[in-house]
């Protein structure tokens, strides 16, 4: 074999499980990097068989300060075992990888250094392609169906979110994680952020950004802020995979390297270069960066959070995701296909990068006071003639504007908060959509609350909402992205009540909204719920 090149193999015996059995390959050996010129050739030896076992074996060594400096370190092989199933020998050989490459390897080395105010932090890694915690399980007749996920098992589990489901489907676990949102639930309610009125027994579709009163404390996901090192336009922290939870991505190898100074104890400032490569293809992610970082919380300023980041980068490996988004249903019936798939829209293959964001909140006496900027830019450096052959445009962009204020303040037996949001959004790719998009958004709101009984209120509450899309050429937007003018009037009595040791809080209510489309038909919709929340305290 030589040049670019994969062997995978099948038998009779290597099939699905049913009545139609389907023979299934397996990879058995690949070509490192993305030869051409026959340098690589050789014979490739190996026994065939049928899955048998999977061995991980490995060690680490973790050093913790000598002259400042703190090491660890972490190498490990996987061997895949395989036995060819004869019948008429009662004692089988077992088989692992190929000959003279029986397992494959993975190991990763960190090394950190902080003597106050500079710090420095070193990483280098390699995961084989073929290093492996997978094995392979039966069912109740012994018989294995090697193209389904459930009859996989795997040594490191799949769980980006960190909740109590792990996300692959397993034996044990055939149903998956339905709902996986990596860093999307601060307050580990096990419920999106963004969508916190959705639940598997009452669904809710429309993300709280958009619904009406909810709006005013929530933003978009394009508003989160953070490092984004795999390049594909959605931050690092959030991103969701099918993949175990390794350190490191399988099939890439390469090292980062980046060093600073704390400025003072609020600004941090810091650089360095990313070399990483695939080991299995000729593809690569170079990137040098430098990062501002100022987090800064006082009672008479409030708080300031601000991040810029620059890099020059050429990245041409793709990242795909599986994301869920604020808008999907969580009915039953849905429930097959929860997730996004979303492709990476390799926008960094010679690109220089820049992000900021600048955050500011003030929550002093009555009044709260919150103000956003987030802005994202793709810059191309390549040519005219490249950027038409790979279908990309000269720049992309997300710039992202949120203003908020409100007060509350009690006349008399009631309890007034009148409230405005301003949100203007304008870009060319977003995280679930890319094209153009221009949009201004003007909300005002007026709550109002009063004690009816000792433990009885009303709540009712008014908001306008003025919503101007000004790219009028622009017809692909959703319904809740055109322009309109919405009011809506709501209504609610709340009571608190003792049950049995429980605390039981029942909501009665209604709302209705007139909603004037500029494009549409006028649309009048009303709601009339019922709901008891009964826990301990």
């Amino acid at each position: 074999m030589g040049n670019d090149y994969q062997i995978w193999v099948t038998s009779d015996r290597q099939t699905t499980v049913g009545r139609n059995e389907q023979t299934v390959l397996l990879l058995v050996a690949q070509a490192e990097g993305n030869v051409k010129d026959l340098t690589n050739l050789r014979a490739v030896r190996f026994e065939y068989g049928l899955p048998s076992a999977t061995h991980v074996a490995g060690a680490s060594l973790e050093i913790r300060a000598p002259f400042g400096f703190d090491f660890y370190g972490e190498y490990d092989r996987s061997w895949n075992y395989r036995k060819y199933p004869n019948v008429s020998e009662k004692t089988h050989r077992t088989a692992a990888g190929i000959e003279g490459a029986e397992s494959a390897p993975a190991w990763m080395v960190n090394v950190s250094q902080k003597s106050d105010p500079w710090f420095l932090f070193g990483e280098a890694y390699s995961m084989d392609p073929r290093y492996s915690t997978r094995s392979f399980t039966t069912n109740s007749d012994g018989k294995i169906d090697y193209r389904a996920e459930t009859f996989l098992w795997d040594f490191v589990e799949d769980n980006d979110d960190l909740d109590r489901k792990p996300d692959a489907k397993r034996r044990d676990w055939a149903a998956g994680d339905k709902v996986v949102f990596p860093g999307w639930d601060s307050n580990a309610d096990f419920v999106p952020d963004f969508n916190q009125n959705d639940s598997a027994s009452r669904s809710n579709t429309l993300p709280d950004y958009d619904e009406s009163f909810l709006r005013f404390g929530v933003d978009r996901p394009e508003f989160l802020f953070g490092v984004d090192m795999t390049h594909n336009f959605w931050l690092d922290r959030y991103e969701n995979d099918e993949a175990p939870d390794y350190p490191y991505r399988q099939a890439h190898e390469g090292f980062n390297i980046y060093g600073g100074v704390d400025v003072t104890p609020e600004v941090k400032l810091s650089a360095g270069m990313l070399r990483e490569e695939l080991i299995s293809s000729n593809k690569k992610n170079y990137s040098n960066y430098a990062m501002l970082t100022v987090h800064m919380d006082t009672p008479r300023f409030g708080l300031l959070r601000s991040f810029w980041m620059t890099q020059w980068v050429e990245d041409d490996i793709p990242d795909p995701l599986l994301q869920w988004a604020p808008d999907n249903s969580l009915r039953l019936e849905d429930l097959d296909e929860p997730l996004k798939t979303i492709e990476d829209p390799m926008l960094a293959r010679d690109t220089w990068i820049n992000q900021l964001f600048i955050g500011h909140s003030i929550n002093t006496g009555p009044w709260l006071v919150v103000n956003k900027i987030n802005h994202v830019l793709y810059d191309q450096r390549m040519s005219g003639e490249r950027l038409e052959e790979l279908g990309l445009s000269g720049t992309d962009y997300f710039f992202g504007l949120v203003d908020k204020v409100s007060r509350r303040q009690r006349v008399g037996s009631f309890l007034l908060e009148p409230r405005w949001k301003s949100e203007y959004v304008k870009q060319t790719r977003g995280l679930f959509k890319s094209g153009k998009q221009s949009r201004l958004a003007e909300t005002l709101a007026l709550l109002v609350e009063t004690e009816v009984l000792t433990r009885s209120k009303i709540q009712t509450g008014v908001e306008y909402v003025y919503q101007n899309n000004l790219d009028d050429d622009n017809v692909d937007l959703e319904e809740n992205q055109q322009d309109f003018k919405a009011l809506t009037l709501a209504l609610q009595f709340t009571t608190v009540s003792d049950y049995l040791g429980y605390r039981l809080r029942s909501l009665v209510g209604a709302s209705v909204e007139q909603r004037d489309f500029k494009e549409r038909p006028s649309r009048t919709t009303n709601q009339f719920f019922v709901t008891i929340y009964a826990g301990l305290e």
